[in-house]
């Protein structure tokens, strides 16, 4: 856009959006963002986004909420209460099927197996960019029906918790009571090494946990640079007398692998 339209840009983009908004429209903010300069035009830009996130067609309002992402913390603490009640909004309308025109349960339609587009994950992003949502919140979000969500919802809550102890605690407790959770140990596990080595105490008392499925995971992570070579060796060799055989064979699994390096 600014190629064509030179310094015209964000102008021209942000009138189109001031009008009625039809089908495609959603893919204007982008562009029109990006073509802000300076305070006045960036504050426009976020003011018409965030009316765009309040309209009917969830492809614009996902295209508002994509195009928001771009903006930092600081501007988008500002608009903090609206973006919550744009969520709270969105999980009350639900996905919509474009194809066959019907409301849907879960995240894709099971006749033409569309998967919607909506803006949730972008306003859980967005959010706890600001810190908009407490980790009670992101809990709840991190077992959403729509997978998008969880998934932006679980990275969320690993970034708060890796700044946060009291949140850890709590994301911690959470591994001990309930391992769906599980799929938000394997994202914090995604991270990188030198972001583990600190809280590397706390992830080895998981190799003590009641649920098989977590010290599995856990082992299988032993080899990722987070703990020496000599202690993953050390808690491999403990962990091949686990009464779990999956335990059992991630232990092996671990060992072979070190040997042969």
């Amino acid at each position: 856009a600014d190629k064509v339209w030179v310094g015209k840009a964000f102008e021209i983009l942000y009138e189109r959006l001031k009008m009625q908004l039809a089908p495609g429209c959603g893919y204007l903010y982008e562009p029109m963002m990006k073509a802000a300069q300076g305070p006045e035009q960036l504050e426009l830009g976020v003011q018409i986004a965030m009316d765009g996130l309040a309209d009917e067609s969830a492809e614009i309002a996902e295209g508002a909420a994509e195009a928001l992402r771009l903006v930092g913390s600081e501007t988008l603490a500002l608009h903090r209460d609206r973006l919550r009640e744009q969520l709270k909004e969105w999980k009350t309308k639900g996905l919509w099927c474009p194809t066959c025109r019907k409301r849907l349960p879960g995240g894709s339609c099971e006749v033409c197996h569309t998967v919607p587009r909506e803006p949730r994950q972008h306003l859980v992003y967005l959010l706890s960019k600001v810190r908009g949502l407490s980790d009670q919140e992101l809990l709840a979000l991190a077992v959403d029906e729509e997978s998008r969500v969880r998934h932006e919802a679980r990275r969320a809550l690993i970034r708060l918790a890796l700044d946060d102890p009291g949140v850890m605690r709590n994301v911690m407790a959470q591994f001990e009571t309930d391992f769906d959770s599980g799929h938000l140990l394997n994202e914090m596990l995604k991270q990188p090494a030198e972001v583990l080595k600190p809280v590397s105490d706390q992830l080895l008392q998981l190799l003590h946990s009641p649920y098989g499925a977590v010290r599995e995971t856990i082992v299988r992570a032993l080899n990722s640079d987070w703990i020496s070579v000599e202690m993953a060796g050390d808690l491999g060799r403990r962990a091949l007398g686990d009464d779990s055989p999956q335990v059992r064979s991630a232990a092996a699994r671990l060992l072979r692998t070190q040997s042969q390096t």
